[in-house]
């Protein structure tokens, strides 16, 4: 108990240091909010395809040294450049939506084995109180639900990060090049 406590408080120094604290300071750390369902049913694809253009840095800049750009060689690679942004900031866009939505359906698949396993793994407690099952069932039911505890965390987190790369996308960073 004593090492889990300062592997924790080490964990919670680095984290500090990495988020630009000072290693001694004590900020709220939170679990990592997963997304709601409706949160991803509400986007609406094209409509972030048109704020990611408008917002994306790279294309923004690249359109105002194409209006600097006098004819020629150097306006034509602009102007390449800037419509091939435009193409690029949309499949991004897209792609990334691609990739939430897998990663909500693969959120949903393992909320529902845990669900299956919690049924389960009560079942095994019941039957081992009652001696129907031998304690190396039930332990190998344990070691069952702590996996499928363990996916469906994990699937959980790649949700979020999945929801945070389509906001990020949008919000100005999708790819303009193949970056």
């Amino acid at each position: 108990m004593e090492t889990n406590q300062k592997e924790m408080d080490a964990l919670r120094r680095e984290l500090c240091i990495m988020t630009g604290w000072s290693y001694d300071s004590q900020p709220e750390i939170r679990e990592i909010p997963i997304p709601s369902q409706e949160e991803v049913d509400s986007i609406d694809l094209e409509a972030d395809k048109a704020l990611a253009l408008e917002l994306n840095y790279t294309q923004n800049a690249n359109e105002q040294r194409l209006k600097h750009t006098s004819k020629g060689a150097q306006y034509d690679v602009m102007d390449k450049k800037v419509k091939t942004g435009h193409q690029q900031i949309a499949a991004d866009v897209e792609a990334k939506y691609k990739l939430l939505t897998q990663a909500r359906s693969d959120y949903i698949l393992a909320e529902g084995e845990y669900q299956l396993a919690v049924n389960n793994q009560q079942s095994a407690q019941l039957r081992y109180s009652i001696g129907a099952i031998s304690q190396n069932e039930y332990l190998k039911s344990r070691e069952s639900f702590a996996g499928t505890l363990s996916a469906r965390d994990v699937a959980a987190l790649k949700f979020s990060q999945a929801m945070e790369n389509y906001r990020w996308t949008v919000n100005g960073l999708a790819q303009t090049e193949g970056e």
